[in-house]
């Protein structure tokens, strides 16, 4: 059914189209847009292995101190989009909430980006409350309230821009619906995804953060590619 799923999922996201952004849809959580390698992670904020690989590899990938070689913001650049998979039913809420937070940060001086990137990684620590029993018999709204409340608690969070995510809340459906069509046309199906300076990259599933650190400094030392 998952696979049935998928291949739907897949024709929905050809047939879609969708117009030009008027920015770029992605949020970067390190690095900058001229850094020399890109790091795109097509992610979905209810799925596991999603979790596991911004908590187990990307976290220590961009720590300073990650003792494989720490990588500066010039060298890498991270790049999230929340990709809603059609059998999470709390995904795209997740999304919505993690959408209106960065439009906090893009228009308002309330929000910087290390405090973003706090409330992006608390809400991975915590998703377990977003699926299986803990979703079961509540509506939609309860779920939205969920993942505020789980961004309202991150320590880095104020209450300022608490009041601000609820205030703004109705208005990002579409910049969620817009980032979810970007990932399609980008041939998006699954989760977590890895585009690696625009290429699609399926590492193998035992890498942890030593093999993505080798594998990105060596594209560092190499000057044209390396054949994936």
């Amino acid at each position: 059914m998952r696979v049935l799923t998928l291949c739907c999922l897949a024709l929905v996201c050809v047939a879609l189209g969708m117009s030009v952004p008027s920015r770029h849809p992605g949020v970067y959580y390190w690095g900058v847009p001229d850094s020399t390698l890109k790091l795109e992670v097509f992610g979905d904020y209810t799925c596991d292995a999603t979790a596991d690989f911004w908590l187990n590899v990307v976290e220590p990938l961009i720590d300073p101190s990650n003792p494989y070689g720490p990588l500066a913001i010039s060298q890498l650049a991270v790049v999230y989009y929340p990709f809603s998979l059609p059998y999470h039913a709390a995904s795209f809420s997740a999304s919505k909430v993690m959408t209106t937070l960065d439009s906090l940060r893009v228009n308002s001086s309330l929000l910087n980006d290390k405090e973003q990137h706090a409330a992006h990684k608390y809400l991975f620590e915590n998703q377990a409350v977003l699926y299986n029993d803990a979703t079961h018999n509540v509506t939609r709204d309860d779920i939205e309230q969920t993942v505020m409340d789980i961004v309202c608690a991150t320590p880095e969070i104020s209450e300022t821009v608490c009041t601000a995510l609820h205030n703004g809340f109705a208005d990002t459906e579409s910049d969620t619906r817009s980032v979810w069509k970007y990932s399609c046309e980008h041939g998006v199906s699954g989760t977590p995804t890895t585009h690696v300076n625009g290429v699609a990259f399926q590492a193998p599933f035992y890498w942890g953060v030593e093999e993505w650190t080798n594998f990105l400094l060596g594209l560092l030392d190499t000057p044209y590619s390396v054949d994936l």
